[in-house]
């Protein structure tokens, strides 16, 4: 008995291989889709957390106050292991002639590694007391410069210009993606890099200026959560201006978006695949019981019991999900490996923990499993369920041919000719598989739409920020402060069309027991150089008083417009109080701005007036941008430049993981698209062959049938479009949401021809995917037809 159906079964399938196969591609995407992200996801994080591991890292960094102090009572904590003091400070550094960059230079102890935050060496040799001038070179500063061991360049101290030799190249936790604070994610390379320096030498260069940090390690078993609080408040106690657990520490932060985006990739897209997959299962399942139903009466009545139909009926979506999900699963689980070598390439991350996880194999190929069961259930229950009496009459037709909806809504239509009667009314005919068609175009455009709009919504804010609120073509840093009437010298340089003032604090905002560590900038009150846009899109001008900060602070510590916050600026040893006049919208970074006088009266009344550190320039347009980036380099004072076109195009360059990835996922729409519809359509021919050929045979030519066919798959399509383009922006909607944060504000920004050409390609597929079904009409042979419809 089993072996009958089990026959019955593979003659089946090899009958309607097609279908068949469609079904199977989309389960095989859909999981093989899983496994690779899923499983890259867990090597990201894996190799993430080794290398914070082997390299202990801090779990808590604390910037000013008594350092001495909150050292000596972290270390009084019993869940705390290690803690250990450094100095910190950033520094012009002069590589050659034409580059200059303000880099970071960070105290290490010499001969041995400190017992937090150590750093792999990846070539040369350690810190040495025998070598006072030698450096640690970060990996990317290393390999942007190709600096190597036994190079030397120049340091700008405190006390004049140093020069340093590189004795090794490292990795560090603190800069696997090498961001200077929070508010900068994507730094450029010329413009940033860090050195690894023997303590001592670290002092000397930074003089009062610097900035000392305390570093602790907790016990593995430590209430993460409950420290990061006990030693904040201790720390704060004790005059300290910035507290960091490790989960906000700026290159950690850059790092987890990416695996989060991984993490949600990894059930968004699959899921979609599988629900089309299980749309196309059901339609076929539905279908070969619906044309089966004489076969189903005949062996009932020889004793086939419902239990036995129901299994039987249900083993096929079993099988469509086994054959999918099988080699799916490892492909997913070979393809995972690949993913995580080349994003660990990518961003040097030193520790790699990549494996083939059994586990997510067996849950791919349990979600192919209970796709193709969950498919096929409602088909097999309707066969379990059928009376042998009534399956065995066969098919019968239903209904008295009444009007379509669309005609019922649109008369005049039913004075239209009796072919287009046929396609609106055989859309009515079989509902089901006009909805699995309809919803089959919707989950297609989806995907694509999902995958299009999230390039869109790069390229938009990226153009907003570089062309609409940044509006210069170069910022400029100075080795020490200048006098705005210094800036003169800027002006006069041919091609320069206008230079502005400002000056850029590092600080901490504190709110109610909250803090956020940020950028505060100084304007002038007229800067035409950058612009500032309101929540809802308005113009705003920079107060007179007071500072406008990114509206992200708004969830992150929970101010409001009109609340005063403090301001800790750790460079100038010094704290004020300001009113929050209002919230920017922008794409990058949470900032705060204030009037150029507001900052400038922050600094120590003793000092002179020469408090400018940096100044926003323009060029004249069509100008030799290389050429004039040459000359405010070699400008005396003049320690770096940011190039705003270079900084989009590096930032561009940051996200070409990301491009790859999404350019797959259109790829695969495309495919799951085809699946699809080609699966739909076909088994819309296929029940409706003995229509078909009797009409062949009473005179109907084949091309018309294939228009009406064509016509009416078209139109199920073009129903399917605005409820798909709708459904994919409010996904992609979420699915952006999901992303931001104050470091990136990812609103949904979807070019309009990109709605026009999603459409345009689901209807080209569409289109396509009809092409081996109307084959079918071609060869249709109406004895045989009528023999297999009845049994």
């Amino acid at each position: 008995m089993v072996g009958l159906l089990f026959k019955k079964m593979r003659r089946d399938i090899d009958r309607q291989r097609g279908q068949f196969i469609a079904v199977i591609v989309t389960i095989f995407l859909g999981i093989t889709l899983f496994g690779a992200s899923y499983d890259a996801y867990q090597n990201l994080r894996a190799s993430y957390d080794k290398t914070f591991s082997e390299l202990a890292a801090a779990d808590l960094t604390i910037s000013g106050g008594e350092t001495s102090n909150i050292a000596q009572m972290a270390g009084q904590n019993p869940a705390v292991e290690a803690v250990t003091t450094r100095t910190v400070i950033d520094l012009p550094f002069q590589i050659s002639e034409s580059s200059k960059l303000i880099g970071r230079v960070i105290g290490m102890p010499v001969n041995d590694q400190p017992p937090v935050n150590q750093v792999q060496l990846l070539s040369g040799n350690y810190l040495s007391s025998g070598q006072p001038d030698g450096v640690l070179v970060e990996q990317h500063m290393a390999e942007h410069f190709d600096l190597s061991a036994g190079d030397q360049f120049v340091v700008s101290g405190a006390n004049g210009d140093r020069s340093v030799t590189v004795i090794g190249t490292v990795a560090s936790t603190e800069y696997l993606w090498p961001v200077r604070n929070r508010q900068e994610i994507f730094p450029s390379p010329d413009e940033f890099g860090v050195l690894f320096v023997p303590e001592e030498m670290a002092r000397a260069l930074a003089g009062e200026q610097s900035t000392t940090e305390v570093l602790v390690r907790y016990r593995a078993s430590s209430n993460r959560q409950q420290l990061d609080q006990e030693l904040g408040q201790t720390a704060n106690s004790a005059g300290a201006v910035a507290v960091v657990p490790l989960d906000e520490q700026p290159s950690n932060v850059a790092l987890s978006l990416d695996i989060d985006g991984f993490q949600e990739m990894s059930f968004l897209f699959p899921l979609l695949f599988l629900i089309a997959a299980a749309s196309g299962t059901y339609v076929l399942a539905n279908r070969i019981v619906h044309a089966q139903r004489s076969q189903i009466g005949m062996l009932m009545a020889n004793g086939f019991s419902h239990r036995t139909i129901l299994g039987h009926y249900l083993s096929y979506g079993i099988f469509v999900g086994l054959v999918g999900a099988l080699p799916g699963a490892v492909a997913g689980a070979l393809l995972a490996r690949s993913v995580t070598s080349l994003y660990l390439s990518e961003l040097s991350i030193p520790v790699a923990a990549s494996t083939v996880r059994p586990i997510s194999i067996l849950i791919g190929i349990g979600l192919g499993l209970l796709m193709g069961a969950v498919a096929t259930l409602a088909p097999a229950w309707t066969a379990a369920r059928l009376s042998p009496v009534k399956a065995m009459r066969g098919i019968s037709a239903s209904g008295t041919g009444s009007p379509s909806l669309i005609e019922r809504i649109v008369p005049p239509l039913k004075r239209t000719s009796a072919r287009w009667k046929l396609v609106m009314r055989g859309i009515g005919r079989s509902k089901q598989r006009s909805l699995s068609t309809v919803v089959g175009v919707i989950l297609a455009l989806v995907l694509i739409l999902v995958s299009w709009s999230m390039i869109d919504t790069v390229n938009i804010l990226l153009d907003r920020q570089f062309g609409e609120i940044e509006q210069q073509d170069v910022t400029v840093y100075f080795s020490a402060p200048v006098t705005i009437g210094q800036l003169d010298e800027l002006r006069a340089i041919e091609g320069v069309e206008r230079v502005e003032p400002t000056i850029e604090l590092s600080s901490t905002i504190q709110f109610q027991g909250h803090q956020y560590p940020t950028t505060l900038i100084g304007l002038e009150p007229d800067t035409r150089l950058h612009t500032f846009r309101s929540e809802d899109g308005n113009q705003l001008e920079l107060p007179t008083s007071g500072i406008l900060v990114g509206q992200a602070l708004r969830d992150q510590i929970g101010v409001d417009q009109g609340d005063q916050v403090t301001l800790q600026i750790p460079s100038l040893a010094t704290s004020t109080e300001a009113t929050i006049e209002g919230f920017v919208d922008e794409p990058l970074g949470t900032f705060a701005y204030s009037p150029l006088s507001q900052v400038a009266g922050l600094y120590p009344q003793n000092t002179q007036i020469d408090r400018i550190n940096a100044a926003l320039i323009s060029y004249s347009p069509n100008v030799d941008r290389e050429a004039i980036g040459n000359r405010l380099d070699s400008t005396p004072n003049v320690a770096a430049t940011r190039d705003a076109q270079y900084l989009a195009d590096t930032m561009r360059s940051y996200m070409s993981l990301f491009y790859a990835f999404v350019g797959v996922m259109l790829i695969f729409g495309g495919v799951m698209a085809f699946s699809l519809i080609f699966n739909t359509m076909l088994v819309n021919i296929t029940e409706r062959s003995v229509e078909f050929a009797t009409l062949e045979a009473a005179g109907m030519e084949e091309r018309s049938i294939q228009k009406i066919v064509v016509a009416e798959n078209m139109f199920l399509v073009s129903l399917a479009i605005v409820p798909g383009l709708l459904t994919g922006y409010l996904c992609a909607r979420w699915f952006m949401a999901s992303f931001s944060t104050d470091l990136f504000q990812f609103d949904l920004q979807v070019y309009p021809p990109t709605f026009l050409l999603s459409a345009l390609a689901v209807i080209a597929v569409a289109l396509l995917s009809q092409w081996p079904g109307l084959r079918v009409i071609s060869r249709l042979d109406l004895p045989r037809v009528m023999r297999e419809r009845q049994g």
